[in-house]
């Protein structure tokens, strides 16, 4: 829909403007009638309307003045002059101002129709163009990302640089003063998947608004959803300056994440190298400093800052093994800080396993998670799902010892919520208490399915509709539904609210489905239940 705004200080020819092109069935929308110039100045402002439909002989400010001044203020509205002069002077400043058309009074209605009809054929091509043009410049941009990051992917996977490589990275040329630093940068808690081309470019916008110095270049490419690869760059004699300003450029990035978006950032370091076919190792201390992390406090981790003491191999092995047993024997006891106190003891003893103990690490927290998956089932708890702590072998690599400690924290709380709650298989009555229970506390969330409850009891899908069933002779949707539809008729009977924001406080996004489930269980529409209930008072 165009906006359009009238100007004329004849009440009758506005009126009949109005009505004229609001019963045009042109895709447009009168937002404003201005009876003198002055105030379709301050209408045009409010608005932006596309089009002007405007008298020149107005009080305080007439039509050609009114659209030099708009233009003035960047208002590039298409104009339509309607007058009872036919003097060549207006004319004349008409079109050197750009207006579209000039109207004689009297006007035929299917004159004015025909000048908008072709105003908005030029609005639809030039918006058709705009969008066209944004979608070039928006793929040439993701075009030049993705082959800087491919560029990047190449070089730390150790590759050595070609002129193609360079060419694409666009990279000044080396100096004996250059300098390059490999960095792997986290976010816990972000909505940003790094691995869609849309939303690392948003995130390196962002990165790019003066947070490092402007002596300072860098490319990125992702690792994980919430993980990236940066390598800075610049030509700087002092390698102690750059490697300050990287990490004061961190620190305020890191600052603005948490405190504007809630998000968690941390990073690690390799050391400064001065060739690009150096980058790779630099990338590869920044990943051997960051699966040594476990200090959740710290958010900048140095490579070689903190050499850690090491336990013999046996020494440490046993401990480890004594310490996971107890921590399942925590689990099945339900008792989550005991399982969170002894996890830390874990880390702790993660950490002084030497760099090359870090496969070891992997493969025992992997154990500790299916040693409690089985002893889960063997209860009657049911085979807690693993997903919790997703290693693969794409990831191992760069995950931290922070990282593994989340996703146990993550898995052991789900168990204990479980034991704690004492929902065995065999507590199917206790099951379905708390199934209803969360359905009727969530019963506006519209994306609230068999699915979802599942995965917050921990059963399958399938595990649940039976229970479901067995139990209450209703299957789950139409609990769900009938439910949601009591709640509706209890809004409806004690409350003013629109039918649209009730159908919204029942899980539903459209209301015409919304009015069909309610029919099918009240045998009427929602407008005519209101009807009845406040006429004869029942429900």
């Amino acid at each position: 829909m165009y906006k359009v705004l009238i100007a004329d200080d004849e009440i009758s020819v506005r009126k009949l403007l109005e009505k004229s092109l609001r019963t045009s069935g042109l895709p447009i929308e009168i937002v404003a009638a201005a009876g003198d110039g002055k105030e379709a100045y301050e209408s045009s402002l409010a608005h932006r309307p596309d089009i002007i439909v405007t008298d020149i002989a107005m009080p305080s400010m007439n039509g050609l003045e009114l659209i030099r001044s708009l233009q003035e203020h960047g208002i590039t509205s298409k104009n339509i002059i309607i007058s009872g002069y036919d003097e060549f002077d207006y004319a004349r400043t008409a079109i050197a101002l750009g207006v579209t058309d000039y109207l004689l009074k009297p006007f035929m209605p299917q004159e004015l129709f025909s000048v908008f009809e072709k105003i908005i054929r030029e609005l639809d091509n030039q918006n058709t163009l705009s969008r066209n043009l944004h979608m070039l410049l928006k793929q040439a941009d993701q075009n030049k990302l993705l082959s800087r990051s491919q560029a990047l992917r190449s070089l730390l996977n150790g590759q050595a640089p070609t002129e193609d490589l360079l060419f694409q990275l666009d990279f000044p040329r080396e100096t004996e003063h250059t300098c390059y630093l490999a960095c792997i940068f986290v976010l816990w808690g972000t909505a940003w998947n790094f691995q869609q081309p849309e939303h690392l470019a948003e995130f390196l916008k962002i990165v790019q608004s003066g947070y490092f110095s402007q002596l300072i270049r860098f490319h990125a490419i992702n690792l994980e959803p919430n993980k990236l690869a940066l390598c800075f760059r610049a030509d700087m004699s002092d390698t102690q300056r750059f490697q300050d300003e990287v990490i004061r450029g961190i620190e305020k990035l890191s600052h603005s994440m948490i405190q504007y978006y809630d998000i968690s950032p941390y990073c690690s370091l390799g050391r400064i190298c001065h060739t690009i076919g150096q980058i790779k190792t630099s990338y590869d201390d920044a990943l051997a400093a960051w699966k040594e992390t476990l200090n959740p406090e710290q958010r900048i981790y140095l490579f070689g800052e903190k050499p850690k003491v090491s336990l013999p191999k046996t020494e440490a092995s046993e401990e480890i093994k004594s310490c996971k047993l107890c921590i399942r024997g925590a689990v099945l006891n339900g008792n989550l800080p005991e399982a969170a106190a002894l996890l830390q003891q874990l880390m702790q003893l993660y950490a002084t396993i030497s760099q090359k103990g870090t496969d070891y690490i992997f493969v025992s927290a992997g154990e500790l998670v299916y040693g409690i998956a089985d002893d889960m089932e063997k209860n009657g708890y049911g085979r807690i799902s693993s997903d919790a702590f997703p290693l693969s072998n794409q990831q191992i690599p760069a995950l931290s010892l922070l990282e593994i400690q989340k996703h146990l924290e993550s898995y052991l709380q789900k168990c204990c919520q479980l034991v704690s709650q004492g929902l065995t298989l065999n507590n199917s009555a206790a099951s379905v208490h708390l199934i209803k229970t969360y359905i009727e506390e969530h019963l506006e969330d519209h994306t609230l399915s068999i699915e979802s409850v599942a995965e917050m009891v921990h059963f399958s899908v399938s595990y649940v509709r039976q229970l479901f069933k067995e139990n209450t002779g209703e299957n789950f949707n139409e609990y769900l539904i009938r439910k949601r539809m009591e709640k509706a008729g209890l809004l409806l009977q004690n409350t003013s609210m629109k039918i649209q924001d009730i159908s919204q406080q029942c899980g539903y996004e459209n209301q015409r489905y919304f009015a069909s489930s309610f029919k099918k269980l009240y045998g009427c529409t929602p407008t005519e239940f209101k009807s009845i209930v406040t006429k004869e008072h029942l429900y």
